[in-house]
Parts: structure tokens; C-alpha cells; sequence
């Protein structure tokens, strides 16, 4: 059944297999790289704090801002543009700190790494937050991953 204008099922079936699948590597390759954080810190000549504070940023973060996030998204009418750039904006923040290293020198690389870090926590936060709510409202749709056609 073709939409008038628009993909077939098939067709947003076939996109959103190849989306999904796109979506499952790099959150492979992020938490293989997520691993390494740490170490990359320590190499840079981060200080114990410092990799405390890699570590207990996410939770931090979390604990602040997962019900407050939680309660402003649920009142958006379509989030799924929001858990999109929410989504990419944490994951842009292995891609940043990453080049804050390789550009500064490791004594303004670790503080500028840890602000990136900081940074996409929020946006980590908002999107693991945002994805019940997006699955959720997917139910109204004729399957849970024709939402994601949309990204």
C-alpha cells in the first residue's frame, strides 16, 4: 500500500531496518570508546579527580536533570526531532573530546574534555530520557519503528 506522495510500508520498513542498524554501530563504537576515556585522560595527564569527575559527571548530571527533563518533554507534542538532536549532540561529544586532545595541550585539554563531557551528558541524559517517551508515543503509529522514520 503505496501513500499517495510517499514511501510504501516496505519502503519505511527497509529505511528503518537500515537506520536501526546504522544506530547499533555507532553505539557500539561509543561504548567501545567510552572504555578508553579514562585512560586517554591519564595519558593527557589528567589528575585522579580529574577521571572521578569523567566518571561521576553522567550520574551527576542524571540525578539533576532526568526528572526535570522528563516532565518538559512529555508536554512536547512530537519529540522524536528532539530525541534526534539530543541523541547526536551526546554522541558529538566523543567526537570533541577527542579533538580537544589532539589540538590543546594536555593541560587545557583535560578541563576543556571535561566541560565537552559535562556538556553531552546533559544532552545523554535528555536522550535516555526521551526514548521511553518516543517509544511510547510510537504505540499511536502503525508500528513502534515507523517513528523513527521520521529522523
Amino acid at each position: 500500500m503505496t501513500h499517495v506522495g510517499g514511501p510504501s510500508a516496505h519502503q519505511v520498513k527497509a529505511r528503518n531496518y537500515r537506520l536501526v542498524a546504522i544506530d547499533s554501530v555507532f553505539v557500539g563504537a561509543l561504548s567501545a570508546a567510552g572504555t578508553f576515556l579514562p585512560v586517554f585522560l591519564v595519558r593527557l595527564g589528567a589528575s585522579g579527580s580529574e577521571v572521578g569527575l569523567l566518571s561521576s559527571i553522567p550520574a551527576l548530571t542524571a540525578v539533576l536533570i532526568a526528572i526535570p527533563a522528563g516532565r518538559w518533554l512529555q508536554g512536547r507534542r512530537n519529540i522524536v526531532p528532539i530525541y534526534s538532536v539530543v541523541r547526536a549532540t551526546g554522541w558529538l561529544s566523543y567526537v570533541t573530546m577527542g579533538l580537544l586532545g589532539a589540538l590543546l595541550p594536555g593541560g587545557a585539554a583535560v578541563p576543556a574534555m571535561l566541560l565537552a563531557w559535562a556538556l553531552g551528558s546533559v544532552a545523554s541524559t535528555a536522550g535516555v530520557v526521551a526514548f521511553p517517551i518516543v517509544m511510547d508515543r510510537s504505540e499511536e503509529h502503525t508500528s513502534e519503528l515507523q517513528s523513527l522514520a521520521y529522523l
